[in-house]
């Protein structure tokens, strides 16, 4: 993988952590006040999600050296994807 490439895969990487975090802020105060199922399969969703993201930056920051160049454009472009709908959940969550 690009060094540039690797960098902005870090950052979306990243971003879709906090993204991610932000929603299970979001989503563990509705389950305090709501306790339904349904919150609780929220809460689980955005903790996997923060989970996920953060061990996708750790893996481009310790080993991305190993990507293939030719699958860059896809991991970069699905990252990307994620991002814009992570924003969209956390724009119209409501606190």
């Amino acid at each position: 993988m690009d060094v540039l490439q690797g960098v902005v895969a870090i950052l979306l990487a990243g971003i879709n952590a906090a993204l991610a975090g932000t929603l299970l802020v979001i989503y563990l105060g509705v389950y305090r006040r709501v306790r339904s199922s349904f919150g609780l399969g929220l809460v689980i969703f955005s903790a996997a999600f923060t989970a996920q993201n953060v061990l996708s930056a750790l893996t481009y920051l310790l080993y991305m050296e190993l990507v293939p160049d030719v699958l860059t454009p896809f991991l970069l472009l699905a990252s990307a994807v994620q991002t814009g709908a992570l924003a969209v959940m956390v724009a119209t969550a409501r606190i």
